[in-house]
């Protein structure tokens, strides 16, 4: 084995080393955002039952002093005839021992003896009338637990803390498009235990961010896109260089629920983006038709002459692919004003509805067929339309083309012979200026 094979399997492993060390330092991460959620869960529930536990407690206190209020209530006013009652008794008793004492000074003193039985028989006959007319106090207090109450209690309780979990997003693919990547991500199954709650009635709305691996801001996220779709289209990434994106869900409502970050995906294009030529801008006497915008993805129509033809810089329009021409604004139509497909990048006509090898929509929604105009039509063409085109081999030198305006569309088979088997070139012409379209 010669020494070129020996390094060669020495990168090879290297770079695979750094993939699985990149990969677990990314578990490893996740594994942390996962620990500390919960950590600031256990605390954040520590806290509510601390708030319950001290809420509860003050509405049984405030319950215990008025019950025990009512009863030293009821006891001071029904105790207030016991006293009255006493007080009659003593009286009624201190009576009676004077009048045994009398009783028994008239058996010794014989000659007052029909007087003082007298007395004290009238006197006799009188005690007791008044305190026989007064009620007799029974107090007999007794406290109830409600255990239908309580067990109603039990159930509330159970319902004041609710643990809900913000399930895990991942970013499943990445597809390269010209010019731009799409991201598509989806959620993972939160817990299938069930004293996890999953809430969907919360408006869920998702993050994501990119860095640009090797940038200028190395390691910073920023983010690109906040909305409740699972896929977005990041356009303006720079063929061969790699980009990293991460996604999160966060709950819109209440106290608005963030989850974890997912892994990061490192994803590139290799396909050219779709732009303008600035060479066919300026005409060859030096005078500027058109002028481009936007990374040269829009152009817009600043001069008028003849519907000068403006093309793609390279054929990025690759077979199987959708391409999309939004209207940003519209100028005065004419006939030989048009958008659509170059099967190759020679010389062409100067007004691109009557040039061959092209399939082109004029501004008033004729399509053209090799410069041959077409009976079925679309929409015209005005302010915030999209132009939505697809176009697929069906045989050798034949394709089938699609052409959307406002839902609405066209499909129609186009024969030619293609340069680019896999690719096509892109275009417009307008006459008058006003005219600005953006390809996406």
């Amino acid at each position: 084995m010669n020494d070129a094979k020996i390094n060669d399997m020495i990168d090879r492993c290297e770079n695979r080393l750094s993939f699985l060390n990149n990969k677990l330092s990314e578990y490893r991460k996740t594994g942390h955002a996962v620990q500390l959620t919960s950590e600031n869960t256990k605390k954040a529930l520590t806290n509510h039952v601390t708030l319950i536990e001290a809420s509860i407690s003050r509405a049984l206190n405030s319950k215990f002093n008025e019950l025990c209020h009512t009863i030293d209530e009821a006891v001071a006013k029904d105790f207030q005839h016991l006293n009255e009652a006493e007080i009659v008794f003593q009286k009624d008793i201190a009576i009676l021992n004077s009048l045994i004492i009398e009783a028994k000074k008239c058996s010794i003193e014989k000659d007052k003896g029909n007087d003082t039985i007298d007395y004290i028989s009238q006197a006799l006959a009188d005690i007791g009338k008044v305190s026989s007319e007064m009620p007799i106090i029974s107090l007999s207090f007794s406290s109830k637990l409600e255990e239908a109450a309580l067990s109603s209690i039990e159930d509330q309780a159970a319902d004041l803390l609710k643990l809900t979990m913000t399930g895990s997003v991942q970013i499943v693919e990445c597809v390269e498009r010209p010019g731009a990547i799409i991201v598509r991500w989806d959620e993972q199954e939160a817990s299938d235990c069930e004293s996890i709650a999953t809430d969907n009635s919360c408006v869920v709305e998702y993050i994501l961010q990119v860095y640009e691996d090797g940038g200028s801001q190395d390691g910073m996220f920023h983010s690109i896109y906040e909305g409740d779709e699972m896929q977005f289209t990041f356009t303006f990434a720079e063929p061969y260089k790699t980009y990293s994106f991460r996604v999160c869900q966060h709950t819109v409502a209440g106290a608005g629920v963030y989850g974890p970050w997912s892994m990061t995906k490192k994803a590139c294009t290799t396909l050219s983006p779709h732009v303008w030529r600035e060479e066919d801008c300026i005409t060859e006497s030096n005078l500027q038709l058109y002028q481009l915008s936007n990374k040269c993805r829009t152009t817009t129509k600043i001069f008028p002459e003849s519907s000068h033809i403006l093309r793609s810089k390279v054929a990025s329009y690759i077979l199987g692919q959708h391409i999309q021409f939004k209207i940003e604004e519209a100028g005065e139509s004419s006939i030989n004003d048009g958008i659509g497909f170059l099967s190759h990048n020679k010389q062409i006509f100067k007004q691109l509805t009557h040039s061959p090898n092209t399939a082109v929509m004029n501004t008033r929604g004729t399509i053209f067929v090799n410069g041959l105009p077409m009976v079925t039509k679309l929409p015209a063409l005005k302010r915030g339309s999209v132009m939505l085109c697809h176009a697929s081999r069906q045989s050798s030198g034949k394709l089938r083309v699609t052409i959307s305006i406002d839902d609405k569309e066209v499909t129609f088979d186009w024969s030619t012979q293609s340069e680019h088997y896999d690719a096509l070139y892109f275009a417009c012409g307008f006459e008058h200026t006003g005219w600005q379209v953006s390809v996406v």
